[in-house]
């Protein structure tokens, strides 16, 4: 199984600045179109191999909390802890492909936790 979700994330954040510290806290929504595609083998009297896909969209919340370090150079070392949580309910394309051993929707959970690191020019 192999899923693709593209996010995209739209909310709402406050920075507190402590000397060369910047703390920054947000929350927001997630949209996320999935795109899943699954090969799989039936063995009955022969083998055979099939593929199905779904796509959905799913919605959910994310959190971040950033530390920005101010250095004297022109760039900021950065440190971001996010959190998201969402999933969706997607269905298959082909009803055919559906039965007692191939059901006709999937859940795809997007939810997780991650922690970023990088340097951001001022």
């Amino acid at each position: 199984m192999r899923t693709d979700p593209f996010l995209f994330s739209l909310g709402v954040g406050r920075v507190f600045r402590f000397r060369s510290l910047r703390v920054g806290v947000s929350a927001g929504g997630v949209l996320a179109p999935v795109s899943l595609e699954e090969d799989y083998e039936i063995v009955l009297d022969t083998t055979s191999k099939a593929t199905t896909s779904a796509s959905g969209v799913g919605a959910g919340l994310e959190t971040v909390v950033a530390l920005d370090y101010f250095t004297d150079a022109r760039m900021n070392l950065v440190v971001e802890l996010f959190g998201r949580l969402g999933s969706t309910t997607v269905t298959l394309d082909v009803d055919e492909r559906e039965g007692t051993n191939v059901p006709g929707e999937r859940d795809v959970d997007f939810s997780g936790i991650g922690l970023r690191l990088g340097v951001r020019w001022i």
